[in-house]
């Protein structure tokens, strides 16, 4: 439609094609390139796929440039929505995503996938050009790279510098270290509700199945509230610390950029000890398959449980941010 030519990094068959994208974001995308996540439900249990989105999201906010992001909807639109809980879902939403809904069934390759593909393909276009009217806008002149001889590069002189980064990084990082531990907190009130329970406790019945059901709701009826707690506290939490991350991803990449690597070790040792943080990822994930297995058990206890499995995800997802700050 173009005729430009167009380079594709699939993140199954190219593994550094993350470092790839962030670098030209990071260099201010003096050519364009997008991220077409192909949604599933399952999308958004993949804690690799949300990561990947959160971060070219906030990489994408702190350049100004909404428009990079063009998902595909394969399946489950009814659950993307601006009003949802989730973060993730809530990017998806906010994108220009093309419904694939009804088209992925047909044959691929024929008429209606083609048609599909065209749609697709014509959004693309668009939204190139939308960008390109928006880089123009952020410089006169193209940002070129930085030169292999190591020479020094001029700054746009609207860019953030360290400075303005680390007086909007303080309260933005005790906002999202009391989100965290709230959600903590919540987690631990989901637990002790759920581990109250004989079937929380390990001390069900399930050679009596009357007895067996009886338990279940009652295990269901104690963790409703906790689990609507923790779903809300964690949602809270993903969102304070995305705020944070965007900010402090711009502090690295400022002094990413210096001849002085005294700041960026600096700014690395200001962050302190984050092994706790890596603690909280790991019980997240331990807790987010046992409740996927007690989910199996009945859908009266699915329907109490999955708040609570969303909640954790927020906070692992949110955990897993935090986490990266020092790498």
């Amino acid at each position: 439609m173009t005729g430009d030519r167009i380079e594709i990094f699939m993140d199954r068959d190219d593994i550094g094609w993350g470092q790839q994208w962030s670098q030209v974001i990071n260099l201010g995308i003096n050519k364009t390139i997008f991220m077409m996540p192909v949604v599933t439900p399952s999308y958004f249990q993949s804690s690799a796929c949300r990561d990947e989105l959160l971060e070219f999201s906030a990489l994408c906010a702190r350049r100004g440039l909404s428009d990079l992001i063009l998902p595909v909807i394969f399946t489950g639109l009814e659950r993307i929505s601006v009003d949802s809980d989730d973060q993730v879902v809530r990017i998806i939403a906010d994108a220009q995503f093309e419904d694939f809904t009804e088209i992925w069934p047909y044959a691929r390759g024929g008429e209606q996938w083609m048609l599909g593909v065209r749609r697709v393909v014509t959004e693309l276009v668009k939204a190139e050009r939308r960008v390109d009217e928006r880089l123009a806008e952020l410089a006169n002149e193209p940002i070129v790279e930085v030169p292999s001889d190591g020479d020094d590069f001029d700054v746009p002189d609207d860019e953030m510098g360290v400075a303005e980064y680390m007086a909007e990084i303080g309260p933005a990082s005790e906002e999202a270290v009391h989100a965290l531990e709230a959600a903590v907190a919540q987690f631990s009130e989901f637990s002790m509700a759920l581990t109250g329970t004989p079937l929380g406790a390990g001390k069900f019945t399930a050679s009596d199945p009357r007895l067996f059901q009886a338990q279940i709701a009652t295990a269901a009826a104690a963790i409703k509230e906790p689990a609507q707690n923790l779903e809300a506290a964690g949602s809270n939490a993903l969102d304070k610390v995305s705020a944070a991350n965007a900010l402090v991803m711009g502090v690295r990449q400022s002094v990413a950029g210096m001849h002085n690597r005294e700041f960026e070790e600096a700014f690395i040792s200001s962050l302190g000890n984050l092994q706790s943080v890596d603690d909280v990822v790991a019980q997240m994930e331990e807790m987010i398959r046992q409740m996927s297995d007690l989910e199996r058990l009945s859908s009266v206890l699915r329907r109490e449980l999955r708040p609570a499995r969303r909640g954790m995800q927020f906070l692992r997802d949110a955990g897993r941010l935090v986490s990266a700050w020092a790498q």
